[in-house]
């Protein structure tokens, strides 16, 4: 009810009570008082009765305008309250309709008489009664006005979207109510579904474009990005980008450089047409970019951002370094066969004075005037000169001035037996994988050379992998024909075999591919390599008029292709050891203790070749925890002497104080036979020296665990 509806029904209420006064106050007369009265006495009632009269006509006048005002505005309230064009409804606390207007009950699709009485909730979608539920609790307890968008549904199970704005009140006893006002928002709600799809239309196109596409505000902010984008940036998501500057997603260099384009492109209002952008991800993965930046306008014109597309020419750029490099090649091949004649020079001269140095060390340990110190020295003196003696192989390897023993060798058989053997020995974590086809893989090769090749490349590749992957091993056979481009600078017309070996670990920057096989140079952190192993593979393929490549890229891997000579003969049958004449184990577990890598693969593999099963450490200090945890299992210890953290002898002694009597064999490169008894009373079994047969190491294991 309006203001003015409420003046007016006031109005009639004195009217009424105005009449009831007069009456109350006019005295009744008896008959007998009236005959007593006299004539003028009667016309002044009469008068009076006729004023009064008139007067009631008159009040009686106005109550039936104040009346028909108020019926009047009483119906326009309800024609208001009923047509309007949201749904009202008053609702109980325990949420039954209490009234209801007619354009609620159209809404819902019922007569106004079918909602009174029924609870809110029956007509709301059971989807979205939870939020129905939790907005009326909040509004109860609360007090504050509470509104929310959710389905409802009508008889016909038809649904409609609708904005509830509800508001506390009471009714006329004082109980707690609330007053819903229904808002069909279907319209809206469609037209948000339909930019909604559009919106999805356009960013499945811009996503599925190959080209980087953003846009950026006049303060250069990222405020679109599609897929392409968010790649280059290397950003997993649109959240991680949008609102932020070049400043903030890249180097400062190329911030900067991005930076000053776009100003050009936002203060000219003209574009920037196919310029070369350089762009580094987080991950240091270079890439090239041919940009267009373009200004974007608003609806009157003025200029409010820029969009940028860009096309990936990394490709392109690369082919262009390809080329630069195969010219580089070339003098680097120079280069390296400068180096490597120096370096073999040099190592021959070195090589013959460790062997001096050896062999005055050995005699040494043998001198009975010497102490027990001063020999413990000497020893330590051969070891390190029988190491320095394996760098200058290497060199050596490099130098191509190693004596070779080449015949025709299988490379595929060679292969297969290097990845068993890699299978046993690498980590678990990294997989090896052989592919070849059904040709002929023979080569003229140094078997042993070959070995010491593969070798170093799958330990190069274990080290680029600390987290795990994958090393694969493959072969294969191609033909070079006398005007067709070669796979490789410098490779000549004919036959060749291909074996490469590639990894999935770190990868290398191009900055290090141009030293890889430089002697001394490594990528690996001080005290992990001797920067020797590359080069000496390097020496190794060139002494077989072969040809090495390298492809790399940082956080996918390494490749390495290797191109020999094919053979269109047989390989060389070599006789087999006689493994049925050497004594053979029964299973038994034996721990191989040894930090030399390539010497600790072998000794595994010719332990399995006898029938036991190996496990190994790379010092003391290792192995005494594996056999503390595996102690039961392990019937004998086969150690090195000289090793870092714990030598073999500390090891020996360390069983002993444990009071474990697991046997133990020693390897060592010189003669101990002055301290050989005194090991032999703190439980020595044997002691082999280096490099042992394996007729001389399978009779030593045997003796030692059946003694």
């Amino acid at each position: 009810m309006t203001g003015d509806e409420r003046t007016q029904a006031h109005q009639a209420d004195d009217l009424r009570a105005r009449a009831d006064e007069m009456v109350q106050d006019r005295t009744v007369r008896t008959p007998e008082e009236l005959a007593a009265l006299s004539p003028e006495e009667i016309r002044q009632i009469l008068h009076e009765l006729r004023v009064h009269q008139i007067e009631l006509e008159l009040q009686n006048e106005e109550l039936r305008a104040a009346q028909e005002q108020l019926d009047a505005s009483r119906a326009r309230y309800f024609d208001l309250y009923d047509l309007a064009p949201v749904g009202y409804c008053t609702v109980s606390a325990s949420g039954l309709i209490l009234e209801a207007n007619l354009t609620a009950a159209t809404m819902l699709g019922v007569a106004r008489v079918e909602l009174v009485r029924q609870p809110l909730s029956r007509f709301v979608l059971k989807e979205d009664q939870d939020s129905y539920y939790l907005h009326r609790e909040r509004l109860f307890e609360s007090g504050e006005p509470q509104d929310c968008e959710l389905r409802m549904v009508k008889p016909d199970g038809a649904a409609l979207w609708v904005h509830m704005a509800a508001t506390a009140a009471q009714d006329d006893d004082g109980a707690p109510i609330c007053l819903v006002v229904v808002s069909d928002i279907s319209a809206r709600k469609e037209v948000e579904a339909a930019l909604e799809r559009e919106r999805r239309l356009l960013r499945t196109v811009i996503d599925g474009l190959p080209d980087a596409i953003y846009a950026k505000d006049l303060e250069t902010r990222k405020t679109v990005v599609n897929r392409a984008d968010l790649d280059n940036i290397g950003a997993e998501s649109e959240a991680a980008v949008l609102g932020k500057t070049d400043s903030e997603l890249f180097p400062r260099d190329l911030a900067e450089r991005y930076y000053a384009d776009d100003r050009v492109v936002l203060e000219s209002g003209e574009p920037m047409l196919d310029h070369e952008e350089r762009l580094v991800r987080p991950d240091g993965e270079e890439r090239w970019l041919l940009t267009s930046k373009l200004p974007l306008r608003d609806s009157v014109g003025r200029v409010v951002g820029l969009v940028g597309i860009g096309r990936d020419i990394t490709e392109r750029k690369q082919a262009q370094a390809e080329r630069e490099q195969l010219l580089a090649q070339v003098q680097e091949q120079e280069r390296l066969a400068t180096v490597g004649r120096l370096a073999a020079g040099i190592a021959h001269d070195f090589n013959n004075i460790m062997a001096t140095i050896i062999l005055y060390a050995q005699m040494m340990v043998q001198s009975e005037a010497l102490s027990k110190a001063d020999r413990e020295r000497a020893s330590v003196i051969t070891e390190q000169g029988w190491h320095a003696a394996r760098l200058v192989e290497q060199i050596l390897d490099f130098g191509r001035r190693t004596m070779l023993d080449r015949r025709s060798c299988d490379l595929l058989a060679h292969l297969r037996t290097q990845a068993e053997l890699l299978g046993r020995t690498l980590p678990e974590s990294i997989a090896i994988e052989l592919e070849h086809g059904e040709d002929d893989y023979v080569v003229y090769a140094d078997p042993t050379r070959m070995q010491v090749m593969i070798t170093n490349l799958a330990v190069n590749a274990r080290d680029a992998m600390p987290d795990g992957g994958t090393l694969r091993l493959s072969l294969e056979r191609i033909t070079v024909g006398p005007d067709a481009a070669p796979p490789l600078m410098g490779l000549e017309a004919g036959e060749w075999v291909r074996l490469r070996v590639a990894d999935t670990g770190t990868g290398l920057a191009p900055e290090a591919l141009a030293h890889l096989f430089e002697p001394f140079f490594t990528t690996k952190e001080p005290g992990k390599g001797s920067g020797l192993g590359l080069a000496q593979v390097y020496g190794i393929v060139v002494q077989h008029e072969g040809r090495i490549g390298v492809e790399s890229r940082v956080g996918e891997g390494t490749a390495f292709s290797i191109y020999l000579p094919a053979l269109n003969v047989r390989a060389t049958e070599t006789l087999p050891l006689d493994m049925s004449a050497m004594p053979q184990g029964k299973g038994e577990t034996v721990l191989v203790v040894e930090d030399e890598e390539v010497l600790r693969f072998a000794l595994r593999e010719i332990l399995e070749m006898l029938g036991y099963r190996a496990l190994e450490a790379t010092d003391g200090e290792s192995a005494l925890a594996l056999i503390e945890a595996q102690g039961a299992q392990i019937a004998l210890v086969l150690s090195d002497v000289v090793m870092p953290k714990m030598g073999g002898v500390a090891l020996l002694q360390a069983l002993r104080e444990k009071r474990w009597e697991t046997p133990v064999i020693l390897l060592t490169g010189h003669p101990v036979n002055s301290e050989l008894e005194a090991l032999r009373a703190q439980g020595l079994s044997d002691w082999v020296t280096k490099p042992p047969t394996i007729e001389r190491l399978a009779q030593a294991l045997s003796d030692a665990l059946h003694r």
